[in-house]
This record gives structure tokens, sequence and C-alpha cells, in this order.
């Protein structure tokens, strides 16, 4: 055996061992509709590929949607996310079991969640504020200074951060940003 064989044996065998351990995993969530461009990555990776409909997401996994594009999101539970143009969430961790939770990350953009029921232990973390999700249809929007804006349009959520925290009823909203609790 050359000595280049080698390397780009062990190279391909631990290809093959990351995709083997990814393939062994339960999924979180599909991507179920796509408009426009939108695209995913794994959070060890920093390349991004293009997204597919019928795509499977695991737990620490990213989307994100581009100019003049839509994606459309179902959770293992159910639960739909839907996000705006120039969005970018992430799946950190995927409820398996009684007492666990499903935490999303919307670092970017506008997402709207429904779920028929209400979710257990649904958490939307944003860089201001982090949403605990007790009612069944809600929208996040942050922008570029990491403001995030919840309007709760049924159900109700608990909006809080180190600082404060506020409970969004149907029909309100809230404001959180970095270096103060959140308001009404």
């Amino acid at each position: 055996m050359s000595q280049a064989f080698f390397p780009r044996l062990c190279a391909l065998a631990l290809a093959m061992g990351v995709s083997l351990a990814a393939g062994a995993a339960d999924p979180a969530a599909e991507i179920v509709s796509l408009e426009g461009k939108g695209e995913a990555r794994e959070a060890q990776q920093t390349a991004w590929s293009a997204a597919k409909v019928k795509q499977r997401l695991f737990p620490t996994n990213f989307v994100r949607t581009l100019d003049l594009s839509r994606m459309g999101v179902l959770l293992v539970d159910g639960t739909q996310v839907r996000l705006a143009p120039n969005s970018q969430l992430q799946i950190k961790e995927a409820a398996k079991g009684h007492d666990a939770k499903t935490i999303l990350n919307l670092n970017a953009g506008r997402s709207w969640v429904q779920s028929k029921v209400a979710p257990r232990g649904l958490v939307m973390e944003t860089p201001s504020a982090v949403a605990a999700i007790r009612g069944t249809d809600w929208e996040m929007a942050v922008d570029g200074e990491g403001r995030a804006t919840l309007s709760v349009l049924s159900g109700e959520v608990e909006f809080s951060n180190a600082l404060g925290a506020v409970v969004v009823q149907r029909g309100e909203q809230a404001l959180a940003e970095k270096g103060k609790a959140p308001v009404k």
C-alpha cells in the first residue's frame, strides 16, 4: 500500500462513520415547503447547502431562507414553523420523552408557529429573550440588532430574559431588547 492511500482510507472511513451516525439519529423535523431558496447546515459545519422539501432535520441543524423566500418546517410533535424571507432558525433540541423540551433558536428574521395542541416544553430563544410557549398560534420577529417582537394570535406565551418576564396573551404583543426586560 502506498503512503498516500492510507490517509485517504482513514478519511473515507471517518466520513462513512459520520454519515452512519447521523442516519441513526431520530429526525427532529422535516422541511415541508420551500418557496424560493433555502439552505441548511449542521451545527459543526460552516458551509451551507441547498435545502429541499422532505429534507429531514436533526437536533442542532440550522435552516435559513434567502431573499424573497419562505420555508415551512414540521416538527415531529406536529408543530408547524413558517420562516419568512431572510430568517435563520436552529433546532437546538428535540423533545424525546414526557418531560423533555424542544428548543428552537430564531437568530434572525420572522417566524410564525402553530400547533393543534399546546406543545409541551416548546421554547424559542432569540438574541434578547426566550419565549416559553403555552399557546398555539404566534409570531416572532428578530431584527438586525437582536430586538425580538412577539405577537400572540391565540393562547399565551411567557416572554422572559434575565431582567424580567411578561405573559403575552391572545391579541397582545411584546418587545424584548438586549439589556432590558421584555415589555408589552
